[in-house]
């Protein structure tokens, strides 16, 4: 088949993005031509994929990628356009022209109590627009959701839509990466006895200033801990871990330095994710995190019930105490962090394997060539 694959974002290991790649990896190994449109396509030269525009290096502007879009299909036949989120409400209706079939992959609403509105145009008319999104998914030849609570969201706008629910990967299965360099650690003051990455999608002040305080306890007990901070954090960050007296036992990797930071969580002991308040929908990272051989400590949310339990990681609250009597707690019981990384392991390999995503995807793909 030949396909058209657009998105608005970034297709690459930064800033959660790896789930479409994982659609891209999965279609080009199935043997389809794939056509790609994005902001930025950092996706390395790979065979069956064509990278129409966003592969240079440079971000690649939203009217540049449509323009691209509409010259493409005005001079190639496709079977079918793969379009991620808004890319959708501006493809389907050229598609439909053509009579190609579209496929809708959703990260989210834009409509209705829970929606996230694409620009402003949609919030100024928000019941008019709930009406233009279940037409959308009404139109769609098939809709890939990735939760329970996303398709169950989506089924309420559209009670006619065609869902597959395809949940995420972890990012480790898709690429290989060098393990850390050896001189990082001595950068931080020499041997470490435990490695511990912070995943904090959380960055207000008094967050940040618990989770320090956190490893602060955790050093008290185990001198040789080294900390790797990553996340969007600022220079008051570094500040608030000097007065802590730990500073230099820390590092603080930015969002924009994916290898860096999945080398890191190849070495790491210990991992304490502290997911964003408010958020409908688990984040794509929680795979990766569960994957490695690290032990998850996690703070409790409801949008991630499904995914983190009391059997493959500890769940604390989000206050001092309790997250640091969750780090300590591998530390104090190793048979139980030991199994906790064992059932973590094999939930995502029986659950949410990159050959499991990858049958799934070609199932679907075969299904809507045959409709």
């Amino acid at each position: 088949m030949n396909i058209l694959f657009i998105t608005f974002g970034k297709l690459s290991i930064t800033d959660g993005t790896f789930r479409s790649v994982s659609f891209l990896r999965a279609l080009a190994d199935a043997g389809h031509q794939v056509d790609v449109a994005a902001a930025d396509a950092s996706i390395g030269s790979t065979e069956n994929i064509t990278v129409l525009c966003g592969g240079s290096g440079s971000i690649c502007p939203r009217r540049r990628i449509r323009l691209r879009v509409l010259r493409a299909l005005k001079d190639k036949s496709y079977d079918v356009v793969h379009a991620v989120d808004d890319a959708f409400i501006f493809v389907s209706r050229f598609a439909r022209l053509k009579r190609i079939k579209t496929v809708y992959e959703a990260s989210r609403c834009f409509s209705g109590p829970k929606g996230v509105s694409p620009n402003w145009f949609w919030k100024s008319f928000p019941k008019r627009h709930q009406l233009v999104e279940r037409k959308l998914l009404d139109s769609a030849d098939l809709v890939f959701s990735f939760c329970d609570l996303l398709t169950t969201d989506l089924k309420n706008i559209s009670k006619e839509c065609r869902i597959v629910q395809m949940e995420d990967t972890p990012v480790q299965s898709l690429f290989s990466l060098p393990p850390m360099d050896s001189g990082v650690n001595s950068e931080l003051g020499g041997e470490s006895s435990m490695t511990v990455v912070f995943r904090v999608l959380q960055t207000d002040r008094g967050g940040l200033k618990k989770i320090l305080l956190a490893a602060r306890k955790l050093l008290d007990k185990v001198p040789q801990a080294l900390f790797y901070f990553v996340g969007p954090t600022s220079a008051e960050v570094g500040l608030m871990a000097a007065d802590l007296d730990i500073r230099d036992r820390c590092s603080f990797i930015p969002p924009d330095k994916p290898e860096r930071y999945l080398s890191v969580l190849a070495v790491a002991d210990l991992v304490l994710f502290v997911p964003r308040a408010g958020d409908r929908y688990p984040d794509a990272e929680i795979m990766s995190l569960l994957n490695s051989s690290a032990l998850v400590v996690a703070v409790y949310d409801e949008a991630y019930s499904e995914i983190l339990t009391e059997e493959n990681c500890v769940l604390v609250d989000q206050s001092t105490s309790s997250m640091a009597e969750g780090l300590l707690r591998s530390v104090q019981e190793p048979l139980l962090a030991y199994g906790l990384v064992y059932n973590a392991q094999q939930f995502i390999a029986n659950r949410y394997s990159f050959s499991s995503f990858k049958y799934r995807v070609r199932k679907a793909y075969r299904e809507l060539a045959d409709n």
